[in-house]
């Protein structure tokens, strides 16, 4: 007779947007970073308060570091458009709009 196992397979799917950072040189901190698990298509959007278009990405492996055109911009309330979908389910097109401080 032959044994049979079973496997359960669980999904830790997950995004994490940050609330703040500090690009100050410090090495901590100094770039946002969207945490994510199990996502297989990403874009972020940054706009600053004046709606400008500052940063955006298709990669989750490249972080903003504080600068449009090479400037640094100041500290203040920024706002983030992140659209995904986690493997598996491509189908499935998720978006989370926030705001997130600047801090210097």
């Amino acid at each position: 007779m032959k044994a049979f196992m079973a496997v359960y397979v669980t999904f830790n799917n997950s995004l994490y947007v940050p609330t703040a950072f500090t690009p100050n040189r410090d090495g901590v901190n100094d770039k946002f970073v969207v945490k994510s698990r199990g996502v297989a298509v990403y874009n972020i959007q940054i706009f600053n308060r004046w709606g400008q278009l500052v940063f955006s990405s298709n990669n989750a492996s490249v972080h903003w570091d504080g600068k449009f055109k090479g400037e640094l911009q100041p500290a203040g309330s920024y706002v983030h458009i992140v659209t995904y979908c986690f493997f598996g389910q491509e189908k499935e097109k998720l978006m989370q709009k926030g705001a997130f401080t600047l801090i210097r």
